[in-house]
């Protein structure tokens, strides 16, 4: 069931279902409607939020409970976690360009492998669309949750260590999440390798002549 429907989309699917049917018993209210009230601060989407602070302290006991091994592995960490950001930046930008996007689509999609706070650190560096930069960290971190597994079988990349550097240096806090359910020794690597690479990242773009040089790779 989980290799045909993943959980997360599950969850959405389910949500909406549940507002689909909410909305068909209320003449007053579409679908729009009962969804902008569960997003407000009364509705039960930001309660459903305040779940996210247990999931950081359960990831942070599990860094933790590693911390020996990720001190050992630092420089490989760090090393990788540094040039995930260079060439997820300056690459990204080069395939928007060859691909010839729209400008606004390009600048948004430079940071899709940031968490999002740090995503929108790094859009407005390059004043793009905040909300763009947001749906393509999401559209990349689903895009990670498909590929990566059968990816990483197909090349033969069967290290935790390797698995965990690689999906964290693409796919944010959803790759990590997914990668629990069948790698839980990968998930303090790709746990503290998207947290450095999008710190790295956010940091490198503030920089005016990285700026420059971004906004020279990105279609004009």
């Amino acid at each position: 069931m989980k290799a045909i429907l993943h959980p997360i989309f599950a969850g959405v699917l389910g949500s909406w279902l549940a507002i689909g049917l909410w909305a068909s018993q209320d003449d007053t209210r579409s679908f729009h409607d009962v969804l902008v009230s569960y997003s407000s601060p009364a509705g039960a989407g930001p309660l459903m939020s305040r779940l996210l602070n247990p999931l950081v302290i359960a990831l942070a006991l599990l860094l933790f409970e590693r911390r020996r091994l990720l001190q050992r592995d630092s420089a490989l960490i760090i090393v990788t976690s540094m040039l995930a950001a260079v060439f997820g930046l300056f690459g990204t930008a080069l395939m928007a360009r060859i691909l010839r996007l729209p400008k606004d689509l390009a600048a948004s999609s430079v940071s899709r492998y940031c968490t999002a706070p740090l995503a929108l650190a790094v859009s407005n560096s390059l004043h793009s669309s905040a909300p763009l930069t947001v749906a393509m960290v999401v559209a990349s971190g689903f895009l990670g949750i498909f590929v990566a597994r059968p990816l990483l079988s197909y090349l033969e990349v069967d290290g935790s260590r390797e698995r965990g550097l690689a999906i964290g240096a693409v796919s944010h806090v959803l790759g990590t999440v997914t990668l629990a359910s069948w790698d839980e020794y990968a998930v303090p690597y790709c746990a503290l390798c998207f947290v450095l690479a999008s710190g790295f990242a956010a940091a490198l773009a503030a920089i005016p002549p990285v700026q420059a040089a971004l906004l020279w790779v990105l279609p004009s």
